[in-house]
């Protein structure tokens, strides 16, 4: 695990903990890997910190630091607020090629109204708690459709993506103030007003953390299974391949292979996600595909 610097900023805070794979999707000019500080984000943020977590998948923590006693009052007694003042991700311009860099994702603020009488019925006002970072994002910001089974992100439009988020106004019966919920079209951004069409009621009494609603109930785990249990179906004894099987979806399809009396291999980019994958993931064999130069070779042996 890497557990990064962090930088005393200016207005806005990320807590942000992404693997590599997925690092370039959302950063910004002069963004590294690993523990790297952003420049460009230290300019606009409070406190930056980048870490590359147990937990599999990337995850972004929005919040204002001055508005966090506001808010725990908020959660107890419900927000009073007519409008809030939100931060949000917008895409300025498509990138067909290379890494997302501040000349095509830009940070505004906006006003929202969060007022019972203002938001339509069968719709709720949102505080997004988490979003996920997922490699399928950066697809969709090439401006090209390609046959991608998702439309592309409007320009000058906040991104969309899974998140998890907390009520603070409901136009729903079946949605009150303080209810946790998750939804896979959420904008990267503080606060929203959103359909409750595509909501899903999160019981804390479950004991389920609100990250796993984003990694192993989230898109990361909800494509390993249709992967092991719909396409692949893999039966007991038999031998199963995963690439990128140190990824956030390699290391669930790897878990639900095992469970199903399969022998695992996975290939993975380093010699110590090698032996992450054997020693900790439970894989009965991996290799570096790096140092392969016989890939039929490798998983005969």
């Amino acid at each position: 695990m890497y557990r990064g610097q962090a930088a005393r900023l200016e207005t806005l805070a990320f807590r942000v903990a992404s693997p590599t794979s997925s690092w370039p999707l959302l950063c910004a000019a002069g963004a590294k890997p690993g523990p790297a500080v952003i420049d460009w984000w230290s300019r606009r943020a409070r406190s930056v910190e980048c870490v590359t977590p147990a937990n599999p998948v990337p995850c972004f923590k929005i919040y204002t630091r001055e508005r966090e006693r506001e808010r725990e009052r908020e959660r107890e007694m419900g927000s009073e607020e007519e409008t809030v003042e939100s931060r949000e991700w917008v895409l300025s311009s498509y990138i067909p090629q290379g890494v997302p860099t501040s000349d095509h994702l830009k940070i505004r603020t906006v006003r929202i109204d969060v007022g019972v009488d203002s938001i339509p019925d069968s719709h709720v006002a949102v505080q997004i708690l988490f979003i996920s970072v997922d490699p399928y994002l950066r697809a969709m910001m090439t401006g090209q459709e390609d046959g991608l089974y998702l439309n592309q992100f409007q320009l000058n439009q906040a991104l969309r993506t899974f998140g998890v988020g907390r009520i603070i106004s409901s136009k729903d019966a079946n949605y009150k103030n303080g209810d946790l919920v998750s939804n896979p079209f959420f904008p990267v951004a503080n606060y929203c007003v959103i359909g409750s069409v595509f909501l899903h009621k999160i019981d804390i009494k479950d004991g389920i953390s609100l990250l796993d609603y984003l990694s192993v109930l989230g898109v990361p785990g909800f494509t390993a299974w249709v992967g092991m249990q719909v396409v692949g179906d893999p039966k007991p004894e038999e031998n199963v391949f995963i690439s990128a099987a140190a990824g956030a979806v390699g290391m669930f399809a790897s878990q639900l292979a095992k469970l199903k009396g399969c022998r695992v291999v996975g290939s993975t980019g380093t010699d110590e996600k090698v032996k992450l994958l054997k020693d900790e993931f439970g894989y009965d064999d991996a290799f570096n595909y790096k140092k392969e130069t016989d890939f039929d070779a490798a998983l005969k042996k």
